[in-house]
């Protein structure tokens, strides 16, 4: 799975680098923020268009890097409760095959029907 995801990750690259050098010019225009409030508006110094796509694919990925985090927290605490809930079924196992000393116990005795019942001929 690891050389799937490396030649994945740099196809993507790849596509990328392709993307910027056909889009040069494109990406060098300047564009400038405008922010309207009901009694103010807000207007950015003039920011280059692909400083602002790498700013943008910046806090996606730490959306998702935040998001993956708090899932990985999540499943550890699950995984620890039930590695807790195995130790507790594990020894109340121990607990119960110790307590079956005699060979008669640990043997379920057959229903009576079964008994009487002829086998297959």
């Amino acid at each position: 799975m690891r050389p799937l995801k490396m030649i994945f990750v740099m196809l993507l690259f790849i596509l990328a680098i392709v993307f910027i050098k056909q889009n040069l010019a494109t990406l060098e225009h300047e564009v400038r923020l405008h922010f309207n409030i009901y009694f103010h508006t807000f207007e950015s110094m003039p920011i280059p268009l692909w400083l602002l796509l790498l700013f943008t694919c910046f806090i996606g990925a730490l959306t998702v890097s935040l998001f993956s985090f708090f899932e990985w927290i999540k499943h550890r605490q699950t995984i620890r409760q039930l590695q807790h809930n195995l130790e507790i079924v594990t020894s109340e196992l121990r607990t119960a095959k110790s307590q079956t000393s005699s060979p008669d116990l640990a043997v379920a005795a057959e229903p009576e029907e079964r008994k009487s019942q002829p086998g297959p001929a």
